[in-house]
């Protein structure tokens, strides 16, 4: 009876009940956006101030990208490959691997360097915000604020 029971809620439930917030975040990234990228120096008391110049670049996002001449997979749905470029200088790019978190909560950089994570501000089909922390050596702390719009 239980087991009748079980296979009944989950008809009724359907397939959206096991449905995966980082994948189908990822999934609703793919495509082209215009990113823009702003800092901030937040000092040790709290005072906010703008940093530098705002960057506007291209960046494209999806499961197979080509990046430098180089194609690259992202093999799944658990990360995506992103590329920047400004379209002045459309050669010149920089290439990301994504990912997410379970909730999909912060947006995952990974390897670069090292990993960066960043908080998902806004999550909008075509609208996305995530703000990256960077501390430094004098207790200063530059907040980069990247926008994206879908083009």
């Amino acid at each position: 009876m239980r087991l009748t029971l079980l296979a009944l809620a989950l008809a009724l439930a359907g397939c959206d009940a096991f449905s995966d917030p980082a994948a189908d975040f990822l999934t609703g990234l793919d495509g082209t956006w215009a990113r823009t990228i702003t800092s901030e120096e937040i000092s040790a008391a709290g005072a906010v101030t703008p940093a530098g110049a705002a960057v506007v670049e291209t960046y494209e996002i999806g499961r197979v990208i080509t990046c430098n001449r180089s194609q690259i997979d992202a093999g799944g749905d658990g990360s995506r490959i992103a590329v920047a470029y400004r379209p002045e200088t459309p050669d010149v790019r920089s290439c990301d691997v994504l990912s997410t978190d379970g909730g999909a909560r912060r947006i995952i950089l990974v390897g670069t360097a090292f990993d960066t994570a960043g908080t998902i501000v806004e999550d909008g089909a075509d609208r996305q915000v995530w703000h990256f922390y960077r501390p430094q050596a004098d207790g200063v702390v530059i907040r980069d604020a990247w926008t994206l719009e879908r083009r």
